[in-house]
């Protein structure tokens, strides 16, 4: 990362200290250090030859300082070097914090994960803490610095994540809604060292907002515990945006990275995967104190070319050093946290017969479509999710002849599997298309019901039509005739 200019401060020192850094690494990362020993050592050549690798990387920083003082213009930031980006902002930012001392002060904390702002304000708020506690008071006023380029939100477009900056401890808050209320008055602007006005600052009220994530319990072998999970919902070509809320139960003697895998409806491949360094380092967690909550959100690519269906989210803990996933309690080296879905996309099809036809309290026919030809059978159920289901219900067919032999049937979930009734929605509209070949002449009656497995047995849904409970739990679609 280059570091730019500022007026004056920690901005400027920060500036130099980061360019002479980076020509250390420069000269150390790419065999600088050893080209300068050959030549010092070389006996062909004389000792002070070494020293123009030396003199060559100085006069290089220099140029590179010149030059991003002299030469960085405003549409530096609407390039794509987010590193340019975040070094303008991180600097302008911590002078204005060092300018406004007494202020509660609350930054986005995508920004302040990035350097050069937490490094910068290390010594200002050396300690960090979980804000799940609720530093703040209700109607308190706080000074938010609002960067014009780095998106706020980090789980849904509506939720903000702040870092508080109070009595000298920065304060990771969790994903919150609405939990600022911008006061009337001037908006004051904070210009970068190259003239660019990269933030803005401006005075609100603190809304005591309470995080609303789902709980959850999981433990895992290294001392941290799973305790809830924010996340925004599945779209193909869109990130999922997800907070975990992390509890260790006593201190974390090694730190870890973060293991997010999303996995298709049949658990047999990855379709999204990413590993991640909790809060970039920020805050490491073996600095975390035991029984604190801590929110961590981060987000995770999703492709394109998703079909419909449900995908499995697992999360897991892998050792930074030794690259070992820690088990959780169960044995398990991923914990699958929720499912997510997909949903069944519109169908333009409508049902030539109309039905009312209900299954237990979550499922309902609403027509179907039956055609006979040949030797096979195809019909189109229109089914209804009147709730959600509790777990996966397969259909069933029968086909009987006139003593009610069933001669034919298909037990199945719905689209094959594809598509379980356990992420239906409610009203949801789910079309599927079933196709029972092999059967012979004759005139055949069409049954249909739903069950759930039970133990090594199963369990028929009751059925309700026009207001009357059905028999042997099938319900009675139609005759048709194979000639």
């Amino acid at each position: 990362m280059h570091w730019l200019t500022a007026p004056t401060g920690i901005g400027e020192d920060a500036s130099r200290l980061g360019i002479y850094a980076l020509d250390f690494v420069i000269v150390t990362g790419s065999g600088g250090a050893a080209t300068w020993a050959w030549l010092e050592g070389s006996r062909h050549l004389p000792r002070w030859s070494g020293g123009i690798v030396l003199l060559m990387v100085v006069s290089s920083g220099f140029l590179r300082q010149w030059d991003y003082a002299t030469r960085v213009k405003p549409d530096v930031l609407a390039s794509d070097r987010l590193e340019w980006h975040n070094s303008l902002i991180g600097i302008a930012l911590a002078d204005f914090i060092s300018d406004h001392p007494e202020s509660r002060i609350i930054v986005p904390n995508g920004q302040y994960q990035f350097e050069p702002l937490a490094f910068l304000l290390s010594d200002r708020f050396p300690k960090r803490r979980s804000g799940m506690d609720a530093p703040l008071m209700e109607g308190e006023t706080v000074t938010v610095l609002e960067p014009r380029f780095v998106r706020l939100a980090t789980t849904e477009e509506n939720l903000d994540e702040w870092v508080l900056l109070k009595n000298r401890t920065a304060y990771l808050l969790p994903p919150l809604d609405d939990s600022i209320e911008a006061l009337d008055g001037e908006e004051s602007a904070i210009v970068a060292g190259n003239g660019v006005v990269v933030a803005k600052a401006f005075t609100a009220r603190w809304q005591c907002a309470s995080p609303q994530f789902v709980p959850h319990q999981a433990s895992f072998a290294n001392g941290m515990d799973l305790v809830g999970y924010q996340s925004s919902i599945l779209r193909p070509g869109n990130p999922i945006w997800l907070t975990y809320y992390w509890q260790p139960a006593y201190e974390i003697e090694r730190d870890v990275e973060l293991l997010v895998q999303l996995f298709d409806q049949n658990r047999e491949a990855v379709v999204a995967n990413t590993h991640i360094w909790p809060l970039r380092g920020v805050f490491r967690m073996r600095a975390w104190q035991p029984g604190q909550i801590m929110p961590l959100s981060h987000s995770l690519p999703i492709p394109d070319n998703l079909g419909f269906g449900p995908y499995q989210l697992h999360v897991g803990l892998l050792d930074l050093l030794s690259r070992e996933r820690i088990h959780l309690a169960s044995g398990r080296d991923l914990l699958h946290l929720q499912t997510f879905k997909i949903p069944f996309p519109p169908e333009s099809r409508v049902p030539e017969t109309r039905a009312d036809i209900s299954f237990g309290e979550f499922i309902r026919l609403e027509g179907f479509t039956l055609s006979a030809e040949s030797d096979r059978l195809t019909i189109v159920f229109f089914w209804k999710a009147v709730n959600t289901p509790p777990e996966d219900f397969t259909s069933f067919v029968h086909i009987v002849d006139s003593d009610d032999n069933i001669i034919a049937q298909a037990d199945i979930e719905p689209l094959g599997g594809q598509y379980p009734t356990s992420i239906w929605s409610p009203d949801e509209t789910i079309v599927d298309e079933r196709i029972i070949p092999g059967l012979p002449k004759g005139v055949f009656q069409v049954l249909v019901g739903w069950y759930r497995h039970v133990g090594d047995g199963w369990e028929r849904l009751p059925i309700v039509t026009g207001g009357l409970l059905q028999p042997d739990d099938r319900a009675l679609l139609d005759t048709f005739t194979l000639p």
